[in-house]
């Protein structure tokens, strides 16, 4: 249930930001905020344009409140190639019966239905950690879009009964803050292919869903870039295509985003206000 990066088929995407050949490291540039936040009645929160943006123009970059690798052979905290149990940041960020049972308790995560993914247990266990540290990264992902939320609570209470797993849940994070700590995870992470993992980033969290997006997402390292990919003027609510659907029709487009979103898309496309040419081919008579 990442989110995937645009493949950008038929629409114009992202430059490509340069590395300095770390693919944790890309250079900083200078941003000049052109959105605000933004409340719809219908959809929440969004991101609003206050400025206009041509096609190509990066409208802004993100790090990831929280990011985990897929890879099992780099650490969960500092992402090199070694154990995470013989880490002397992980033995400094979490209580001993979760550093030294890292590998173990992983393992167990994968298992669980609403987790299944090494990244996804990672991410999980990180946000458990940074919540407790800071209320502020608490309150600002539990205003997070989530869905399938009993699946979420019930995986909780598995974690709860494991004798193992149990202490990543530090005390003062309730059994509902963490199960809603899952499924924004699930809802909302983006995928870092080029790094290897998947990261939540706060602001892409607030983009709404169009299938007829005006801005396409592109991963760098453990960064996010925003792009137009239509001219967007101010005041346009910023776009982005949450399933990379653009060659779907209609009817799986939406079933797809109700199963894993929970919302009826209304977006231009699914209701006729854009002609839907996903079947559609050039007749050769005309």
């Amino acid at each position: 249930k990442r989110k995937h990066n645009e493949t950008g088929l038929g629409k114009a995407v992202a430059p490509r930001p340069q590395t300095n050949g770390n693919a944790n490291t890309v250079p900083e540039p200078k941003q000049e905020r052109g959105f605000r936040m933004s409340h719809d009645s219908v959809k929440g929160r969004i991101l609003i344009a206050t400025k206009n943006f041509e096609v190509g123009d990066v409208i802004f970059y993100e790090n990831p409140m929280i990011a985990a690798s897929w890879h099992s052979h780099r650490c969960i905290e500092c992402h090199d190639v070694h154990a995470s149990n013989t880490c002397s940041i992980v033995a400094g960020l979490y209580p001993s019966s979760v550093a030294s049972k890292m590998k173990e308790i992983e393992a167990f995560l994968v298992d669980l239905e609403p987790i299944a993914e090494l990244d996804r247990a990672r991410s999980l266990i990180k946000a458990l950690r940074l919540c407790k540290e800071n209320p502020y990264s608490l309150r600002q992902m539990l205003k997070c879009t989530s869905e399938n939320m009993q699946d979420c609570r019930e995986c909780i209470a598995a974690i709860q009964k494991s004798k193992l797993a149990r202490s990543i849940i530090p005390d003062g994070i309730s059994a509902e803050h963490a199960a809603t700590l899952l499924s924004v995870l699930n809802t909302n992470s983006h995928e870092l292919g080029e790094w290897g993992g998947s990261g939540l980033f706060p602001l892409a969290c607030i983009m709404e869903h169009s299938c007829v997006p005006n801005c396409s997402f592109t991963p760098c390292g453990r960064q996010l870039w925003i792009t137009a990919i239509e001219r967007v003027s101010v005041g346009d609510p910023l776009s982005i295509d949450y399933n990379e659907s653009v060659f779907e029709p209609t009817e799986a487009r939406k079933e797809a985003l109700l199963d894993t979103y929970g919302f009826d898309c209304c977006c231009p496309l699914c209701y006729g206000a854009r002609p839907d040419r996903c079947r559609a081919f050039v007749c050769p008579a005309c």
